[in-house]
C-alpha cells in the first residue's frame, strides 16, 4: 500500500506529513543560500556592465538549483519509495501584493522553485 505524504512549501524548508510516516522536514536554507549568492553577483556583473559574465552566473545558478532539486527529488523517492507525494496548490506570487509587500520580500518568495520541486518528486515517485 502507498502511503500519502502532504508536502507545505514554505521560504526556508519543505514540510511534510504522512499519517503512517509523521512530520518530515526538509531545509531548503542551501538553495536559498545558493540564490542570494547569485542574485549578488549578478548585480555587481549587471551594474559594472558585464553582460557576458551576467549571463554565466545566469547559467551556473539554474544548474546549482536544477541540480539541488534533482538532488533533493531523488533522496525523497530514496527515502519514501511508495509514497504518493501531494503539494498545496498555491500561487506563492499571489500571496504577497506587489502594493503591500516590499520588492525584497516578493524576491524571497521567488527564490524557491516550488514547481519544479514537485514535477522533480513526481517523476521520481512515478519511475519508481
Amino acid at each position: 500500500m502507498k502511503s500519502i505524504i502532504a508536502w507545505d512549501s514554505n521560504e526556508l524548508s519543505l514540510d511534510g506529513f504522512s499519517p503512517s510516516i509523521g512530520f518530515v522536514k526538509v531545509d531548503l536554507r542551501p538553495l536559498q543560500s545558493v540564490k542570494i549568492v547569485y542574485e549578488r553577483k549578478k548585480a555587481i556583473a549587471q551594474s559594472e556592465g558585464k553582460g557576458e559574465i551576467y549571463e554565466k552566473y545566469v547559467k551556473r545558478e539554474r544548474n546549482r538549483e536544477k541540480d539541488y532539486v534533482n538532488k533533493l527529488a531523488k533522496g525523497l523517492a530514496t527515502l519514501f519509495p511508495n509514497a504518493v507525494h501531494v503539494f498545496e496548490d498555491l500561487e506563492k506570487e499571489d500571496l504577497v501584493s506587489r502594493k503591500k509587500a516590499s520588492k525584497s520580500r516578493r524576491k524571497r518568495n521567488a527564490r524557491t522553485p516550488w514547481r519544479l520541486i514537485q514535477r522533480r518528486l513526481s517523476e521520481k515517485s512515478t519511475s519508481s
